[in-house]
């Protein structure tokens, strides 16, 4: 669980050994996160991410990031999941087997993040096509 304050930018890393029957396109991602307030105010997540073959530098860029808003239940911690992202494009050259890093964000200064509340980050589920 990660929480992230209201109107701050804040990230968060993770890694994914992606599959072997991934297609190497486009991934999505769905957040999962709760927030101790009865709002129903909107919080904007977002996620991009690179793939990484085998001896390539870990120091690059990402690809371009795309959002999701969610807003809350209007009831304290229920678990709440957001719409999957548009697709996103990892930078790189994905492959089936390779490494995935990806980062999330919530977005506290986008004007469509109107949660004055900490929103706290459950989980992310990478979406994918198989090949």
């Amino acid at each position: 669980m990660i929480d992230f304050a209201d109107g701050s930018t804040t990230s968060a890393e993770g890694t994914l050994g992606m599959p072997s029957d991934w297609d190497g396109g486009t991934v999505t991602a769905t957040f999962y996160w709760l927030v101790n307030s009865t709002q129903t105010n909107s919080a904007v997540w977002a996620c991009d991410g690179r793939s990484y073959g085998d001896a390539e530098d870990l120091n690059q860029a990402f690809g371009t990031e795309q959002t999701v808003a969610d807003a809350g239940s209007g009831t304290v911690n229920q678990v709440l999941k957001s719409a999957a992202t548009p697709a996103i494009t990892l930078a790189g050259s994905p492959a089936a087997s390779e490494m995935a890093q990806f980062r999330v964000k919530r977005l506290g200064a986008d004007g469509s993040d109107n949660l004055t509340a900490t929103a706290r980050l459950l989980g992310v589920m990478i979406g994918y096509t198989r090949s």
